[in-house]
């Protein structure tokens, strides 16, 4: 009986993803953004909201943003990530206010809340790299992860 429970749910999830389109598709035609960065130009993140990041991809997509920008290859305009926001609970009012004004663009009708076997809810939202911590290392936010991809050229 989990099986089909967690089908049902993995099933949802996709499917706001795809519906919103916060899952992007980028090619990587220019030379820059296949080079490697020193691992003194990472994002570094404070140490105690740092169990709230998924994935090293994260960090990786938005290192590369901010030294593709500090090389004079992208504008400030393109220095956002797209990501996955997991909470406990639906976002409240005040929740929701809060985001807003960190100018997180966010997709409340991605909203895809916990289940049985999968307890943090989650949403989709553009997040301006430099807000990251900050919006990171709020207390009611629980995890956060990448909502792009990469597509390889062949």
């Amino acid at each position: 009986m989990k099986f089909p429970i967690a089908l049902v749910i993995l099933l949802i999830l996709f499917t706001a993803a795809c519906r919103s389109n916060e899952i992007e598709q980028t090619e990587s035609n220019d030379q820059n953004n296949s080079k490697l960065i020193s691992v003194n130009d990472y994002l570094n993140v404070p140490e105690e909201c740092a169990h709230k990041i998924l994935s090293g991809k994260l960090i990786e997509q938005m290192s590369k943003k901010i030294h593709l920008f500090e090389i004079e290859n992208i504008d400030e305009t393109e220095l956002v990530q797209k990501v996955f926001i997991y909470l406990s609970s639906e976002p409240s009012i005040g929740q929701k206010d809060e985001l807003n004004n960190l100018a997180l663009k966010c997709d409340w009708e991605s909203w895809s809340p916990p289940a049985a076997n999968h307890p943090l809810g989650l949403l989709t939202a553009e997040i301006k790299i430099e807000l990251f911590k900050q919006v990171l290392c709020l207390e009611w936010i629980k995890k956060i992860d990448t909502a792009e991809r990469e597509v390889q050229p062949d």
